[in-house]
């Protein structure tokens, strides 16, 4: 089981770290010449990065359908050919792991007293016991102090010494080995022979010879202070203003997610007991808990449905035998299905169960045909039992298969579809049509056997059905009137079609409805030059203010970004995790929680909030690497063009109605202080730039050079100046270089140090630089948002070279809409085809054809009057109607061809095939509608992207039932009549 089908985008992800290397220098040295190559790979769609102090991330995106293993293997191929050309000193690129949309199986948070024991223990304790469980394919631990041993340099020690920082470097790594001397034979034993020279606590790193002067040994202690420190962190975590570590568990590609769930929970327990009293372990996200939520809400949707499906099919059947003969069907459609399922590898999800949720009608639609045509012979009494059972059996045999062919054939072109949109639909229509095949043998060959051993003369005596005769009494007189009134028919008919498309223009469009996961996550972005510390400040102040909402039972925040991840967020950017009451206990609607959140963050300078819903900040970030609903994407050279361009569009799209969470994604604006050579000061005393560059490297910035492994645990060993020495702009100034010739020059002597705002990070898309403003959508459908955005930025005059598109989530919502349109056409082409080639006439096929636009349009005017949108679901929702629609019509129109052939005439032929077709008609209808009725009026978890669809379904099928049982006969007759 799972919440969602495989939604992964072959997405391959190569990063490499350069500690400390600035965004401009990772762009250039590293990110270019890696992204350009990758953009000459097969199957390559687009290809994004992002540079920032220390990292270069490339994600390369793949054609939907591209194998993840073969795509990988391109990468790894040309990592091969470009590695050596990368600059010397960094990290080698590395590809992240396979890793899924819904990679994050489980994450939970550590408390301690002591934060380097926490992490500590996540580290080195949890971690690999974590990483055996069967499916964990990697686990990120964010927050806490990671331990490091830091030797602090003295620089004017150093000096006095006459020892340079690459003395100190040189010394540690010389002096941290262990050596194999063989083995010596002595009587019947062999003994190993070891040195034993690896460093085991910061006396020997202390105790580490860096020269020899005046005979006297100079060790690391003179020149440094060697104490235990934390790796420069660049992200922590909180909860509830609280520093914790948060302990991410992400599952492997293709992984059973629930195997693994229970086997992490297996060790936290475990580890909960061994180490109570030290830390607090608590699990804040599980997929497992929405996975048995949504898949039980589905399942009693069925039920719900199937209950009622059952209690019409005995309302109008008023027979206990039929309506199990009919009813069995469910059941046994539903196992069809699942056999299919484990055959094409389809796991149990919101969207499999959807689909029988949706089918559930549908699947029974046949049987009732059958069964109530093999019932009506059989109590007519003009045949043998066995004769009356056959002659219904054969009577509607061909227009069962011609019809559910058809409703088959209407699914076929939603195989097509790719993306997000395809990987979310395709198995649901699977799933649709799966259960309708299924029902289709059911109907054949199950159905007439059934009937023969329930239907026997002296069981199948029919009873008084008042409710038929009610409905005959009143469809009688209004099939006679329709009649011969045929012209008012068409009037009423045009007048609805027009009615419909009229609404086309007033129904709003999206993607995808945003579904109420009981959680949102809210990013809170500051200026970025803020740092970690104040950062993590202002989002605790934040996740206060918003836990003190009622529905808000939980805030856990992550500022910055975890050692390992794949994510390249900056410090100055927090992602909290609110978690909120469940939506079937609260009252408040996700938006109105939304407004409450955007009201508790009003009033602190300098926070930019954007919320979003998980599922869609996923599938955003995922596909499209932005965020927001709408993103307007500035591709261009200069930064600082694309910067002001940005602020004139932002200006722009605040004047817009239902933006909001408006921001720019940053760009500049980080202050540097930036130390440029003088070349020529440099030639005068003999130094390389090299030279220099190095002391500043270590000295400032630091560098490991070697590490201290205790037991299993390895801790770096990490150099850098004492932090006096480094801090002020002034002193790093004054810090002295030692010149060949033994002069001591101040930095500022051969170097001009100056302050400049750069950019915090640099994003690309197809190796162009650009920027983005991103907002998402309230009060407003996104479609209309983004036509009046664009009306206004039309005049907005771009320099030569610079362009503008949209993305993000409208980015998906374009190519859905292109391709369901031409599924659609397609699908009416299809239908129209396979009528002409059942009736072997194109008048009869035309005539059903009818019932295609009438029932669209009142599909249509229930979107406009729920408030729902013509989004994905919906546009499904109209294809599945296409097929359903036609059904009965083509039941009707062969009975009356029936009696046509046995002589009747054209008025009597079809108001008595009207007459016989009344009850499958009405019954096949209602089983649809009231099948769907548990998903269309049930507010639980998923249910929004199954309402929009269940909702088109059933209105549709009610002007298509009126046009089936009263337009249809009349159009029959009048065609007919006039020939």
């Amino acid at each position: 089981m799972d919440v969602y089908p495989d939604l992964n985008a072959p997405i391959v992800v190569v990063m490499t770290e350069s500690h400390g290397m600035a965004p401009e220098d990772i762009e250039t040295l590293i990110t270019f010449p890696m992204e350009t190559s990758f953009n000459s790979l097969p199957y390559v769609k687009r290809v994004r990065s992002s540079s920032t102090l220390g990292l270069s991330k490339i994600n390369i995106e793949f054609e939907y359908g591209t194998d993840i293993y073969f795509a990988r293997q391109l990468v790894t191929e040309k990592l091969q050919m470009i590695t050596p050309i990368l600059p010397d000193g960094i990290e080698p690129p590395f590809i992240g792991p396979i890793s899924s949309m819904f990679a994050d199986a489980i994450e939970f948070t550590i408390k301690g007293e002591d934060m380097f024991e926490a992490r500590d223990f996540a580290e080195w304790n949890l971690k690999p016991r974590l990483q055996t469980v069967p499916g964990v394919s990697n686990v990120i631990n964010l927050g806490g102090y990671l331990k490091q041993y830091h030797v602090l340099l003295d620089p004017n020690k150093l000096l006095n010494y006459g020892i340079s920082i690459h003395d100190v470097m040189l010394a540690l790594k010389e002096n941290n080995i262990n050596s194999s001397g063989g083995f010596i034979v002595k009587g019947p034993e062999e003994k190993i022979i070891r040195g034993m020279g690896r460093i085991k606590s910061i006396d020997d790193i202390q105790a580490i010879v860096l020269k020899q002067k005046d005979g006297v040994p100079v060790t690391i202690d003179h020149v440094a202070d060697v104490k235990i420190g934390a790796f420069v962190r660049r992200g922590s975590a909180g909860v509830s203003g609280e520093e914790v570590v948060i302990v991410t568990v992400q599952n492997q590609y293709n992984a059973d997610v629930m195997k693994t769930i229970h086997g992490v929970e297996q060790v936290i327990e475990k580890v909960k007991e061994t180490e109570k009293g030290h830390f607090t372990i608590e699990t804040f996200y599980t997929q497992l808990d929405m996975i048995m939520k949504s898949v039980k809400n589905v399942s009693l949707s069925i039920f719900i449905g199937a209950f009622l499906v059952i209690f019409i099919l005995y309302i109008f059947l008023n027979n206990i035998r039929s309506t199990f003969v009919v009813a069995l069907a469910i059941p046994l459609s539903a196992i069809f299905a699942f056999i299919f399922f484990k055959i094409f590898n389809l796991t149990i999800n919101i969207m499999t169960l959807g689909g029988l949720a949706i089918g559930l009608g549908i699947i029974v639609d046949s049987s009732i045909i059958m069964a109530e045509n093999i019932f009506r012979h059989i109590n007519e009494g003009n045949k043998k039992f066995i004769d009356a059972l056959l002659t219904g059996a054969k009577e509607v045999g061909n227009p069962i298969f011609y019809s559910i062919l058809i409703l088959l054939a209407v699914f076929a072109p939603i195989f097509t579809l790719h993306g997000i949109e395809g990987k979310m639909f395709i198995p649901l229509t699977f799933a649709v049509s799966a259960a309708v095949l299924g029902s289709l043998l059911v109907s054949l060959t199950i159905t007439p056997v059934l009937a023969f051993f329930l239907f026997k003369k002296k069981n199948s005596t029919q009873k008084a059905n008042y409710l038929l005769t009610f409905l005959k009494k009143l469809y009688n007189p209004l099939l006679h009137y329709t009649l011969k009134h045929s012209k008012i028919m068409v009037v009423i008919c045009l007048v609805l079609l027009m009615f419909g498309a009229g609404l086309f223009f007033f129904v709003g469009s999206e993607f995808m409805p945003e579904m109420d996961e009981s959680s949102l996550l809210v990013d809170v972005l500051l200026p970025p030059e803020t740092s970690l510390e104040e950062s993590s400040r202002i989002a605790s102040l934040i996740a206060k203010r918003v836990t003190e909402i009622p529905e808000v039972l939980k805030v856990i925040r992550g500022t910055g970004k975890a050692k390992g991840a794949e994510h390249s967020a900056p410090v100055n950017l927090t992602h909290s995790n609110c978690v909120l009451v469940p939506k079937e206990d609260r009252s408040k609607s996700i938006n109105e929680i939304k407004d409450e959140i955007r009201r508790a963050t009003d009033g602190i300078p300098g926070v930019m909030v954007q919320i979003n819903a998980p599922l869609q900040h996923r599938i955003n970030h995922v596909a499209t690497g932005i965020r927001s609903a709408i993103a307007v994407k500035i591709f261009g050279e200069n930064m600082n063009t694309i910067t002001e361009l940005a602020e004139e569009t932002k200006k722009i799209m605040a004047t817009v109605p239902g933006v909001t969470d408006l921001q720019i994604e940053q760009i500049a604006g980080v202050p540097q202080l930036q130390i440029k050579f003088n070349r020529q000061k440099l030639a005068r005393y003999g130094l390389n730039v090299k030279d220099i560059s190095e002391i500043i490297e270590v000295a400032l910035n630091g560098e490991v050079a070697t590490e201290l492994i205790e037991t299993q645990k390895r801790y770096e060993i990490f150099v850098r100046y004492k932090a006096e020495f480094r801090s002020e702009e002034h002193i790093i100034k004054n810090i002295l270089i030692e010149s060949p010739s033994g002069y001591r020059i101040p930095i500022s002597e051969i170097a001009n140090i100056v302050e400049n705002r750069n950019p915090a990070i640099i994003r690309k898309e197809n190796a162009i630089r650009r920027g983005v403003v991103q907002c998402n959508v309230s009060g407003e459908d996104m479609g209309s948002v983004v036509n009046k955005i664009k009306e206004k930025i039309s005049s907005l005059q771009l320099p030569e070279g610079y362009f503008i598109t949209f993305g993000g989530t409208y980015e998906n919502q374009i190519r859905a809409m292109k391709q369901l349109t031409v599924v659609v056409l397609l699908t009416i082409i299809i239908v129209f085809c396979l009528l002409v080639v059942s009736f072997r006439s194109f008048k009869n096929a035309l005539l059903i054809i009818i019932n295609i636009p009438l029932a669209l349009a009142g599909g249509m005017m229930i979107l406009f009057i729920t408030g729902n949108t013509l989004s994905v679901p919906s546009i499904v929702g109209f294809i599945a109607l296409i097929g359903i629609a036609v059904q009965d019509g083509i039941v009707l129109v062969s009975n009356i061809n029936n009696y046509r052939k046995q002589g009747l005439g054209v008025t009597e032929a079809v108001v008595k095939g009207g007459n016989n077709k009344l009850r499958p008609v009405l019954m096949t209808t209602l089983t649809t509608m009231l099948g769907l009725l548990p998903l269309a009026m049930r507010n639980v978890t998923g249910s929004e992207t199954q309402k929009p669809l269940a909702f088109v379904i059933m209105f549709g099928l009610l002007f298509s039932t009126f046009i089936t049982l009263v337009v249809l006969p009349t159009f029959y007759a009048a065609m007919e009549n006039k020939d």
